[in-house]
């Protein structure tokens, strides 16, 4: 069972916590982190949703929900070495947030969104089988054009939080 730390719009904690799967009230939020992996050839790592997930078979970046407890850069070296098996020191410099959101459907979140650099081959992720499927490196147009066809998942946020405004 996953419990999230409820936050108010303000990003501020409010002592409650959340179960995963349950609908937060409004003005309710708990925080969400996403993440761009950037290698030397600034290509982007992306990763193909598994056939259990919403979404299935969308591609899409690294990223999850950060859990009751966690600060957002916890949240993100976690999900990197959940979903692919990739790890950051939480001490090194590597990481920033570029960008951060706030969405209200299907329910609260608030979004930090990362990035990091990372050079690693594809051969050498290791998948969580629950979560992905398939991983590549790709091309910032190759992103766009993914998420133009329909075949990225929530690829919106970073057409506007990242590309339009070319932090990458």
């Amino acid at each position: 069972m996953e419990e999230w730390d409820i936050l108010n719009a303000d990003r501020s904690k409010t002592g409650r916590i959340s179960i995963r799967g349950e609908y937060l009230k409004p003005g309710d939020y708990h925080l969400v982190v996403l993440i761009l992996m950037v290698n030397a050839n600034n290509e982007i790592l992306i990763s193909q949703r598994s056939k259990e997930k919403n979404g299935a078979f969308l591609w899409e970046v690294c990223g999850g929900a950060v859990i009751a407890g966690e600060n957002s850069r916890q949240g993100a070296l976690r999900e990197m070495k959940e979903e692919l098996g990739i790890e950051v020191d939480y001490n090194c410099n590597n990481g920033k947030i570029v960008a951060q959101d706030t969405f209200e459907e299907p329910h609260g979140w608030l979004a930090d969104i990362w990035i990091f650099n990372i050079d690693e081959d594809i051969e050498n992720l290791e998948f969580q089988k629950e979560e992905v499927i398939n991983a590549r490196w790709s091309t910032k147009e190759e992103v766009i054009s993914m998420i133009n066809k329909g075949e990225f998942f929530k690829g919106n946020v970073f057409v506007e939080h990242v590309f339009d405004k070319g932090l990458l």
